[in-house]
């Protein structure tokens, strides 16, 4: 389901939802932050 990771992220901390933002953000390469989305997704799906 495409929003279980959502609702899986909306229930983190602050703290580790920023921590997972900033890593996205701090991607110099598109390709670096698409992978670091989707890693952070499956990790959310888990």
């Amino acid at each position: 389901m495409r929003f279980r990771g959502m609702a899986a992220f909306a229930r983190l901390s602050y703290s580790r939802r920023r921590a997972h933002v900033l890593a996205v953000e701090g991607a110099k390469e598109a390709e670096t932050r698409q992978r670091r989305v989707a890693d952070t997704v499956r990790e959310l799906r888990g």
